[in-house]
């Protein structure tokens, strides 16, 4: 008896012990909302529930220093609810989505720019896709692109043409909450040779975006490389082609997780 009192008793201690964990997380490397001169920036996240019960979701903004988004209001996309801000921890929490359906809620697009990233977290598995926009004063769509956020690696590379005056933009965010860490990125050429190579370092909880030309001067119009990012913890990325207001999202592939 007494075995089994202590048996169920350190089942008690472990269960009580163990980290509560989500089981989906899930890193959108760069939000952008607000106006800046005469263009307005919206970011809207989509939420797809499959299961067949419903799933409580969290969303955490921060800025790219790791400090939480607290000037932020969401609402659901076509105007189909109420407008809600941010709480002072950059957290909001929406109202569960029902089984087999879905959300989306956009940013208002009020006030200064301001962007960074968005965690994802939900003990339900779901899917998370956004898409970016942009319009003029009046509400004319100038932009718009969906992104899929890929799994965080420690280890990614992807394909970068800048033929014809493209620019390739790549936001780097770290969802350590303890961590600092150092990713070296390498620009290579299509036969292999390495052609420059620098360090970006992201504190806990902090996002970096940059054109590929701002880390690289050196590169040339109408080079088209490879680009490898690689890092000692796990990172999430996000990668554009920008022609104009013309943008398409570049994946990145995931060497090693």
């Amino acid at each position: 008896m007494i075995g089994r009192n202590f048996y169920l008793l350190s089942l008690v201690v472990l269960a009580l012990a163990a980290p509560s964990f989500a089981q989906t997380t899930v890193c959108v490397p760069q939000f952008v909302d607000g106006t800046s001169g005469s263009i307005r920036w919206q970011t809207t996240l989509i939420l797809m529930n499959q299961e067949q019960t419903q799933a409580q979701v969290q969303l955490q903004f921060r800025d790219n220093t790791g400090a939480p988004l607290q000037q932020l209001r969401m609402t659901r996309a076509h105007g189909q609810g109420p407008v809600q801000g941010v709480d002072t921890n950059g957290h909001f929490s929406p109202d569960p989505i029902r089984a087999r359906s879905m959300v989306a809620l956009q940013s208002t697009g009020e006030g200064g720019l301001q962007a960074g990233y968005v965690m994802v977290q939900s003990q339900q598995r779901i899917q998370v896709q956004t898409r970016l926009q942009i319009t003029d004063q009046s509400g004319n769509l100038l932009a718009e692109v969906g992104v899929t956020p890929g799994p965080q690696f420690r280890s990614g590379s992807f394909y970068a043409g800048t033929s014809q005056g493209a620019l390739v933009g790549m936001a780097l965010a770290n969802p350590s909450t303890d961590q600092t860490v150092t990713c070296t990125v390498e620009i290579v050429a299509e036969d292999g040779t390495l052609l420059g190579t620098t360090d970006v370092t992201l504190g806990p909880h902090s996002q970096i975006a940059r054109f590929l030309f701002e880390l690289f001067p050196q590169l040339l119009t109408d080079e088209g490389v490879f680009v490898r990012i690689i890092c000692p913890d796990p990172v999430c990325a996000l990668v554009l082609n920008l022609h104009g207001f013309e943008m398409f999202q570049i994946p990145v592939f995931v060497v090693s997780e």
